[in-house]
């Protein structure tokens, strides 16, 4: 996976994302003076009284418009920031490459945790055990992601997006450039295989006798490879 931000000329500070405001917010602050007005306040009030109404009404407004100038900048700083998280997605499959941008939103961490959660507890992301594994279960198991991500989807709802850079449209890429490719290929021809199963002899033994085993095997492995990084992007979105 290749992951790279564009952080040049980048505001690391609210003052270096608009000076001009900032310096309005601090002659603003300077000329703000706590408003005590009547007793509204309570008898421990100490806050101090300007000399006239007048004063006292500058001095109010002053600072209402201090705190709604600071309220905007610091949306626009964070608006500014999330813009540093943007990043290139570049994951090989072996059968597909995903090359995307990814664009983290607090929104979509719950569908990001839900298909982590699928995905790394999957056979289809463990390595096939050349003794005691066997690709049927890899294939069973990669077929299931299809209904587990449908799921997800649907009950997160809009928040998991669907436009590029969201975790919706990177899950949809996942099975239908890299999942749903590789189970066309080798469902069938691994079933047609089974078929020939003797009586006497053992699923595994037989599937282990396929010729086409160790080509089925190097793909799956490519394949599990691509969506372990996906599993790792995703954790890393619902961290």
């Amino acid at each position: 996976m290749h992951v790279g931000s564009h952080r040049e000329n980048v505001p690391q500070t609210m003052s270096q994302l608009v000076p001009p405001l900032h310096t309005q917010l601090e002659s603003l602050h300077a000329h703000a003076a706590p408003v005590h007005v009547g007793c509204a306040l309570g008898p421990h009030a100490s806050a101090m009284i300007p000399a006239n109404a007048k004063d006292a009404m500058k001095a109010f407004k002053a600072r209402e418009l201090y705190s709604h100038l600071r309220l905007l900048a610091s949306f626009a700083f964070v608006h500014s920031s999330a813009k540093l998280k943007e990043a290139g997605l570049s994951i090989d499959f072996g059968i597909f490459k995903l090359d995307t941008k990814w664009t983290p939103d607090p929104r979509q961490r719950e569908a990001a945790w839900a298909l982590w959660v699928e995905l790394s507890t999957r056979v289809a992301t463990q390595p096939v055990d050349l003794d005691e594994g066997m690709l049927r279960e890899a294939l069973e198991s990669l077929h299931q992601l299809f209904d587990a991500t449908r799921d997800v989807l649907r009950k997160c709802g809009p928040d998991a997006g669907a436009s590029e850079g969201t975790v919706g449209f990177v899950a949809l890429q996942v099975l239908n450039g890299a999942v749903r490719p590789f189970l066309s290929r080798w469902h069938p021809k691994l079933g047609a295989w089974e078929e020939t199963r003797p009586k006497d002899k053992s699923a595994r033994d037989h599937e282990r006798a396929w010729n086409e085993e160790a080509k089925c095997r190097g793909e799956l492995e490519k394949l599990r490879q691509g969506l372990v990084t996906y599993a790792e992007t995703l954790a890393a979105l619902a961290a």
